[in-house]
């Protein structure tokens, strides 16, 4: 099959941009190159890149000092400067400059409130095993990237502690009453081991997986990163 010229010319540059933007640059000078590579495809193609939809976020290793005190260097795209954050959430995860999960875990905390209290309030009159069941299988088990937590997270407590509230609730239990009997009640493990589990199964997948840098990565953080790397820390 024939293409034509300006096809083929189009389709080469997209997968220069797709290669750029896949490629981690080393540098910030070389960050500003990729740009420019964007900014020319703009150009010829009218192509509008808006700024206000990037960010730019700095990490710097504790041993480096204050991170305030670090010279954040000047990225622009399509002639305006992109701004700096300390957080933001890309694919439904809060990232944090700090590389600290409270941010992800609250919003994750956050949003089971929420499930909590649409279950208690559109489904009051319900026997309490059948609000159980909805909080499980409908509602509060999308902890979705809770097995990239560091678990030793102080905040993982914190909405394992929100669960058992929740669970008392839909019992009519006093809040005195001893968290042990919660797992009992609702037939289900505590939520510290629900999270636990799905860590030790993806912890499993990666060391299994078919792509070499991923087990590569796994077994240094597993083996050799320890507390310096999340993974580790949640071993």
């Amino acid at each position: 099959m024939a293409l034509d010229a300006g096809l083929v010319n189009v389709l080469l540059v997209l997968l220069r941009m797709l290669m750029t933007l896949y490629y981690w640059p080393p540098s910030a000078n070389d960050m500003r190159l990729m740009l420019s590579e964007c900014d020319g495809f703009g150009c010829q193609y009218s192509v509008k890149f808006n700024a206000i939809k990037s960010k730019s976020m700095l990490f710097i290793a504790k041993s480096k000092g204050n991170r305030h005190q670090t010279a954040r260097p000047n990225f622009c795209i399509n002639g305006q400067s992109i701004e700096y954050v300390n957080a933001y959430v890309h694919l439904g995860h809060v990232i944090s400059a700090d590389l600290n999960d409270r941010d992800d875990i609250e919003r994750c905390r956050s949003a089971l409130v929420g499930q909590i209290n649409n279950v208690i309030s559109f489904f009051g009159k319900l026997d309490p095993v059948v609000k159980i069941r909805l909080l499980i299988f409908f509602y509060c088990y999308s902890l979705y990237g809770s097995v990239l937590w560091n678990l030793s997270n102080s905040n993982v407590e914190r909405i394992c502690s929100t669960w058992k509230a929740g669970l008392r609730r839909v019992w009519g239990l006093p809040r005195s009453t001893h968290r042990m009997l919660l797992p009992f009640l609702s037939c289900q493990p505590p939520l510290s081991d629900v999270i636990a589990k799905r860590f030790v199964v993806y912890v499993q997948r990666c060391l299994s997986s078919n792509f070499e840098i991923v087990k590569c990565v796994t077994r240094y953080g597993l083996w050799f990163g320890r507390m310096a790397f999340p993974m580790g820390c949640s071993v």
